[in-house]
């Protein structure tokens, strides 16, 4: 059976013929499979009596009118503390229209931006107080590497899912900053693994 994508549409004449048919008391079932029409299309076309198709797009039905939204930018310009739900009762009371308290923003948003949420936006992550904060994060574990500490980088929340120290661990790290070793057969790896077992 074919795709839908590539099925043949039927020009408007071979309906014309089948409906004629029909309406004469014909065989419109061998006059539709004679034009290459599948059974149920056949059939719809008889049982809605339509030979062109209803539109399946279009204007959409809205409630927001060009009026509207230039009746709620000057509201805004007018006064700007107004809620939405003010907004909401001044539409329904100039227009007679129930808009929803979602609507409104959307609206809003495509013809009046505010400058506040750049402003916040600019101060909130590029402040000198958030600079500093991220320079002194930054320069710790710096300073710890070049005291010469190992410096382990991982995830709190699944550190304790994955790895486990083990006892003498602690023993092990402090004799390696010494300079001495505390292992009697062959030295482990200077790597992550040989410090920490997995579980």
């Amino acid at each position: 059976m074919p795709s839908q994508a590539t099925t043949k549409g039927h020009i408007p004449e071979e309906r014309h013929r089948v409906l004629d048919t029909y309406h004469g008391g014909g065989d419109w079932r061998a006059v539709a499979r004679h034009n290459g029409f599948h059974r149920t299309t056949a059939e719809n076309l008889v049982s809605h009596g339509r030979v062109e198709n209803l539109p399946r797009w279009g204007v959409r039905a809205t409630k927001m009118t060009p009026e509207i939204s230039t009746a709620l930018v000057m509201c805004l310009h007018e006064r700007c503390t107004y809620t939405l739900r003010a907004l909401k009762a001044l539409i329904r009371e100039d227009f007679n229209v129930e808009l929803s308290e979602t609507t409104i923003p959307a609206t809003l948003s495509t013809s009046y931006t505010p400058l506040s949420r750049y402003r916040k936006q600019f101060t909130r992550y590029n402040g000198d107080t958030n600079k500093q904060k991220r320079k002194e994060f930054t320069e710790k574990p710096i300073g710890h590497n070049d005291q010469g500490d190992l410096v382990v980088y991982f995830d709190e929340t699944n550190f304790n899912l994955y790895t486990k120290r083990l006892p003498w661990q602690g023993e092990e790290l402090t004799a390696r900053n010494r300079g001495t070793s505390t292992f009697k057969g062959s030295e482990p790896s200077d790597s992550v693994r040989g410090l920490m077992r997995m579980v």
